[in-house]
Protein backbone atom coordinates (compact mmCIF):
# COMPACT_ATOMS: atom_id res chain seq x y z
CA UNK A 1 0.00 0.00 0.00
CA UNK A 2 1.37 3.20 -0.56
CA UNK A 3 1.49 5.71 1.42
CA UNK A 4 1.29 9.73 0.56
CA UNK A 5 2.68 11.30 3.83
CA UNK A 6 4.76 9.18 5.83
CA UNK A 7 8.42 7.22 4.51
CA UNK A 8 7.71 4.37 6.88
CA UNK A 9 11.02 3.23 5.48
CA UNK A 10 12.80 6.11 6.75
CA UNK A 11 10.89 5.62 10.52
CA UNK A 12 13.13 2.52 10.74
CA UNK A 13 16.50 4.33 9.93
CA UNK A 14 16.02 7.50 12.08
CA UNK A 15 18.51 8.23 14.93
CA UNK A 16 16.96 7.17 17.92
CA UNK A 17 19.55 6.46 20.24
CA UNK A 18 21.74 9.51 18.90
CA UNK A 19 18.25 11.80 19.79
CA UNK A 20 17.28 10.06 23.03
CA UNK A 21 21.10 11.01 24.30
CA UNK A 22 20.08 14.59 22.95
CA UNK A 23 17.15 14.64 25.44
CA UNK A 24 18.52 13.76 28.21
CA UNK A 25 21.39 15.84 28.02
CA UNK A 26 19.33 19.04 27.40
CA UNK A 27 17.48 18.05 30.41
CA UNK A 28 21.12 16.91 32.51
CA UNK A 29 22.23 20.51 31.54
CA UNK A 30 18.83 21.80 33.07
CA UNK A 31 19.43 20.21 36.37
CA UNK A 32 22.79 21.36 36.55
CA UNK A 33 21.76 24.82 35.86
CA UNK A 34 19.33 24.63 38.87
CA UNK A 35 21.84 23.08 40.40
CA UNK A 36 24.76 25.67 40.81
CA UNK A 37 25.19 29.51 41.47
CA UNK A 38 25.88 30.71 37.45
CA UNK A 39 29.58 31.39 37.76
CA UNK A 40 29.77 27.90 39.23
CA UNK A 41 27.75 26.23 36.01
CA UNK A 42 29.92 28.68 33.76
CA UNK A 43 33.05 26.99 35.13
CA UNK A 44 31.77 23.54 35.13
CA UNK A 45 30.82 23.80 31.78
CA UNK A 46 33.61 25.52 30.72
CA UNK A 47 35.72 22.76 31.99
CA UNK A 48 33.69 20.34 30.69
CA UNK A 49 34.33 21.50 27.34
CA UNK A 50 38.21 22.34 27.51
CA UNK A 51 38.02 18.51 28.26
CA UNK A 52 36.17 17.29 25.20
CA UNK A 53 37.68 19.85 22.90
CA UNK A 54 40.99 18.36 24.17
CA UNK A 55 40.11 15.22 23.15
CA UNK A 56 38.47 16.26 19.88
CA UNK A 57 42.64 17.75 18.59
CA UNK A 58 43.50 14.44 19.51
CA UNK A 59 41.21 12.42 17.50
CA UNK A 60 41.53 14.65 14.52
CA UNK A 61 45.56 14.52 15.05
CA UNK A 62 45.01 10.52 15.51
CA UNK A 63 43.29 8.52 12.92
CA UNK A 64 43.18 5.07 14.78
CA UNK A 65 41.69 6.67 17.74
CA UNK A 66 38.81 8.72 15.21
CA UNK A 67 38.62 5.25 13.86
CA UNK A 68 37.75 3.70 16.94
CA UNK A 69 35.49 6.21 18.07
CA UNK A 70 33.50 6.04 14.85
CA UNK A 71 33.20 2.27 14.59
CA UNK A 72 32.43 1.80 18.26
CA UNK A 73 30.13 4.39 18.54
CA UNK A 74 28.43 4.49 14.71
CA UNK A 75 25.08 4.52 16.33
CA UNK A 76 25.17 7.92 18.03
CA UNK A 77 28.26 9.27 15.94
CA UNK A 78 26.88 11.06 12.12
CA UNK A 79 28.75 10.46 9.43
CA UNK A 80 30.22 13.69 8.89
CA UNK A 81 31.47 14.04 12.13
CA UNK A 82 33.67 11.78 11.05
CA UNK A 83 35.94 14.81 9.67
CA UNK A 84 34.74 17.58 12.21
CA UNK A 85 33.29 18.33 15.72
CA UNK A 86 31.00 15.93 17.74
CA UNK A 87 27.97 17.91 18.38
CA UNK A 88 28.28 17.37 22.26
CA UNK A 89 31.17 20.30 21.78
CA UNK A 90 28.88 22.23 19.60
CA UNK A 91 26.12 21.76 22.57
CA UNK A 92 28.42 23.22 25.22
CA UNK A 93 29.14 26.32 23.32
CA UNK A 94 25.85 26.98 22.82
CA UNK A 95 25.16 26.62 26.93
CA UNK A 96 27.72 28.45 27.96
CA UNK A 97 26.96 31.78 25.60
CA UNK A 98 22.99 31.31 26.44
CA UNK A 99 23.80 30.83 30.05
CA UNK A 100 26.27 33.77 29.89
CA UNK A 101 23.99 36.07 28.22
CA UNK A 102 20.62 35.28 29.07
CA UNK A 103 18.03 34.97 32.10
CA UNK A 104 17.36 31.74 33.85
CA UNK A 105 13.95 31.91 33.05
CA UNK A 106 14.93 32.15 29.08
CA UNK A 107 17.74 29.66 29.31
CA UNK A 108 15.24 27.07 30.58
CA UNK A 109 12.86 28.11 27.51
CA UNK A 110 15.27 27.67 25.50
CA UNK A 111 16.95 24.48 26.65
CA UNK A 112 13.61 22.84 27.23
CA UNK A 113 12.95 23.92 23.33
CA UNK A 114 16.07 22.11 22.33
CA UNK A 115 15.27 19.10 24.20
CA UNK A 116 12.03 18.38 22.71
CA UNK A 117 11.33 20.65 19.52
CA UNK A 118 15.30 19.28 17.97
CA UNK A 119 13.84 15.80 17.88
CA UNK A 120 10.93 16.41 16.95
CA UNK A 121 12.24 18.80 13.58
CA UNK A 122 14.20 15.98 12.72
CA UNK A 123 11.79 13.20 13.32
CA UNK A 124 9.08 14.77 11.06
CA UNK A 125 11.67 15.95 8.46
CA UNK A 126 13.12 12.69 7.83
CA UNK A 127 9.44 10.77 7.59
CA UNK A 128 7.41 13.54 5.81
CA UNK A 129 6.61 13.35 1.94
CA UNK A 130 6.80 15.32 -0.16
CA UNK A 131 9.82 16.95 1.24
CA UNK A 132 9.59 20.83 0.48
CA UNK A 133 12.72 22.84 1.44
CA UNK A 134 12.95 25.92 3.53
CA UNK A 135 16.18 28.18 3.75
CA UNK A 136 19.34 25.91 3.78
CA UNK A 137 18.44 22.12 4.17
CA UNK A 138 15.48 22.24 6.44
CA UNK A 139 11.77 20.69 5.44
CA UNK A 140 9.28 22.80 5.70
CA UNK A 141 7.52 19.62 7.58
CA UNK A 142 10.78 19.59 10.16
CA UNK A 143 9.70 23.49 10.61
CA UNK A 144 6.20 23.01 11.53
CA UNK A 145 6.86 20.25 14.06
CA UNK A 146 9.68 22.52 15.68
CA UNK A 147 7.35 25.63 15.60
CA UNK A 148 4.76 23.71 17.62
CA UNK A 149 6.64 22.10 19.80
CA UNK A 150 8.30 25.33 20.70
CA UNK A 151 5.19 27.23 21.11
CA UNK A 152 3.41 24.28 23.43
CA UNK A 153 6.54 25.21 26.12
CA UNK A 154 5.73 28.29 25.98
CA UNK A 155 2.61 28.05 26.29
CA UNK A 156 3.15 25.56 29.20
CA UNK A 157 5.24 28.53 30.89
CA UNK A 158 2.96 31.10 30.43
CA UNK A 159 -0.02 29.20 32.02
CA UNK A 160 2.82 28.26 35.01
CA UNK A 161 4.31 30.81 35.23
CA UNK A 162 2.66 33.91 33.96
CA UNK A 163 -0.69 33.05 33.89
CA UNK A 164 -2.20 36.97 34.10
CA UNK A 165 -0.12 37.66 30.40
CA UNK A 166 -3.39 38.02 28.32
CA UNK A 167 -3.24 36.61 24.38
CA UNK A 168 -1.00 33.76 25.84
CA UNK A 169 -2.23 31.82 22.56
CA UNK A 170 -0.89 34.90 20.26
CA UNK A 171 2.49 35.30 22.06
CA UNK A 172 2.85 31.52 22.17
CA UNK A 173 2.20 31.16 18.69
CA UNK A 174 4.85 33.66 17.60
CA UNK A 175 7.52 32.03 20.37
CA UNK A 176 6.69 29.10 17.98
CA UNK A 177 7.18 30.56 14.81
CA UNK A 178 11.03 32.13 16.34
CA UNK A 179 11.98 28.47 17.40
CA UNK A 180 10.99 27.32 13.62
CA UNK A 181 13.37 29.82 12.77
CA UNK A 182 16.05 29.19 14.91
CA UNK A 183 16.28 25.61 13.70
CA UNK A 184 15.31 26.46 9.86
CA UNK A 185 18.16 29.23 9.54
CA UNK A 186 20.49 27.46 11.34
CA UNK A 187 24.09 27.07 8.60
CA UNK A 188 25.31 24.04 7.46
CA UNK A 189 28.64 25.01 8.62
CA UNK A 190 27.44 25.49 12.23
CA UNK A 191 25.40 23.05 14.51
CA UNK A 192 22.03 23.07 15.71
CA UNK A 193 23.68 22.42 19.27
CA UNK A 194 24.52 25.44 19.02
CA UNK A 195 23.13 27.81 16.91
CA UNK A 196 19.34 26.91 17.97
CA UNK A 197 19.83 27.90 21.86
CA UNK A 198 21.16 30.99 21.11
CA UNK A 199 19.16 32.03 18.06
CA UNK A 200 16.12 30.87 19.95
CA UNK A 201 17.08 32.84 23.31
CA UNK A 202 17.73 36.01 21.07
CA UNK A 203 14.09 35.90 20.05
CA UNK A 204 12.53 34.92 23.44
CA UNK A 205 14.23 37.91 24.81
CA UNK A 206 13.00 40.01 22.23
CA UNK A 207 9.59 38.77 23.12
CA UNK A 208 9.88 39.13 26.88
CA UNK A 209 10.90 42.98 26.21
CA UNK A 210 7.87 43.58 23.51
CA UNK A 211 4.95 42.31 26.00
CA UNK A 212 6.84 42.80 28.78
CA UNK A 213 7.11 39.62 30.48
Amino acid sequence: MEHDFIDFERVKKWDYLRKILHFVGCLFLIWLYKQFQLHSFLSLIATFFFLVLSFEVLRSMNPKLNQWVTVRFKSIVKKDEKKKWLGLTFLLQGTFITALLFPSDIFYISFLSLAFADPIASFFGVIWRPKIKVFTNKSFAGFLACAFACGLIFWVYLYYQKSDVPRPLIISSLVGICGGLSEALAPKFLDDNLVFPVLHAIFLYGVFWFFSL
